[in-house]
């Protein structure tokens, strides 16, 4: 059984990682005001982010393994990539067919990251289009991945971890 402090560090880091998500996509639509080549319809917030805020903040970082910042975002990219060519490809059976694809484009790239695959499955289901490559999932990743970094750094002291002590 992990301890108590672990397993409190973790369920509160997922929970602020994925509400500063749910805020950050509250507040996406004001950058369309910015300029006319930023889409107002921008989202950062999607299903399987859960599944990877449960992977990085349950899991010690890692330059390897599903959840390591280059697979996050890698795997990611890769689903999102072989869940459009499904979509325009017009193919039955979409949704399985995206996740397949993903799962052998992160097996091929050794970038797995499970929660892409649910992505895929998302993005084929829903007939998303180009835009969606970069968001809700990648945006929403990359954003993860930084709450991540920020909230390890945070809590090194209260964990009493090497990282605190050499700051």
């Amino acid at each position: 059984m992990a301890p108590l402090i672990d397993s409190v560090l973790a369920g509160a880091g997922a929970l602020a990682g994925l509400v500063l998500l749910t805020f950050a996509q509250a507040e996406l639509p004001k950058l369309g005001d910015l300029h006319e080549m930023v889409p107002g319809d921008l989202k950062c917030v999607c299903p399987p982010l859960a599944a990877t805020a449960c992977l990085l903040f349950c899991l010690p970082p890692s330059d390897k393994g599903p959840q390591s910042p280059r697979n996050i975002v890698l795997s990611h990219l890769i689903a999102s990539v072989a869940a459009l060519a499904v979509v325009l490809s017009g193919i039955p059976q979409a949704p399985a067919v995206a996740a397949a694809l993903a799962i052998g484009g992160m097996k091929l790239t050794d970038t797995v990251h499970p929660p892409a695959a649910p992505y895929a499955f998302v993005f084929a289901s829903s007939k998303w289009g180009v835009q969606q490559i970069f968001a809700p999932g990648l945006l929403g990743a990359v954003m993860l991945v930084a709450i991540h970094k920020v909230w390890i750094l945070t809590t090194a002291a209260i964990k009493g971890s090497p990282k605190a002590k050499a700051a």
